[in-house]
């Protein structure tokens, strides 16, 4: 494995749980979650986020292939976590937020660096992050993602390294998902630790 970015390594980490789990900061050398996923009508983003960038923040790391982490626990539904990098091509523009979601006398979004204009609302696929699949297991194991396996984006496919606004894990969608009185939570324990970008891995 190539070089780690230290500076990376010294931010926060914003736990926003899923179900059972409350949001709270840890150090980034180390993220637990321990609860029930459950997925409502109004709790569709449960997992782990890290860098989640506000107003017309982005994030340059094209100096590096990818991120690396420790990556330990159990999901009871799939034993995998989809890992997300959000960029600001795929990201939901807050003017189109604001005018069609979100108008007056709703609380207009704050300003934000996304470009993408949903085709019918802003959950419909139109803007959507690149992902990967990881496994999870008991043993800590360390996953090294490069920008370029991260894929599935839309409108862009694929992660542009210059211009990141949020990376982070989520956790499968539970059966019943959308219905508050059906939806059915699963178990999970996830360690996530060392997070760190590299570059020649």
């Amino acid at each position: 494995m190539g070089s780690s970015d230290p500076q990376f390594s010294r931010r926060q980490l914003l736990i926003a749980g899923a179900g059972a789990l409350g949001g709270a900061l840890l150090p980034a050398s180390f993220a637990h979650a321990q609860g029930a996923a459950r997925i409502t009508t109004t709790d569709l983003g449960g997992g782990l986020k890290v860098l989640q960038g506000g107003g017309c923040n982005v994030l340059d790391v094209s100096a590096y292939d990818g991120i690396s982490f420790i990556i330990s626990g159990n999901v009871a539904m799939g034993n995998a976590l989809t890992m997300n990098v959000g960029v600001s091509a795929d990201q939901v523009s807050h003017v189109w937020l604001n005018r069609v979601s979100l108008p007056p006398p709703a609380t207009p979004a704050g300003i934000n660096a996304g470009r993408c204009i949903p085709a019918n609302n802003q959950y419909d696929g139109t803007c959507s992050s690149p992902a990967f699949s990881v496994p999870v297991t008991a043993q800590p194991t360390t996953v090294t993602v490069l920008w370029s396996q991260l894929t599935g984006g839309s409108p862009a496919a694929s992660v542009d390294p210059r211009e990141i606004v949020g990376i982070s894990w989520s956790f499968p969608t539970p059966p019943g998902a959308g219905d508050p009185v059906n939806a059915m939570p699963y178990p999970m324990d996830i360690v996530i630790d060392n997070i760190s970008f590299v570059d020649n891995p």
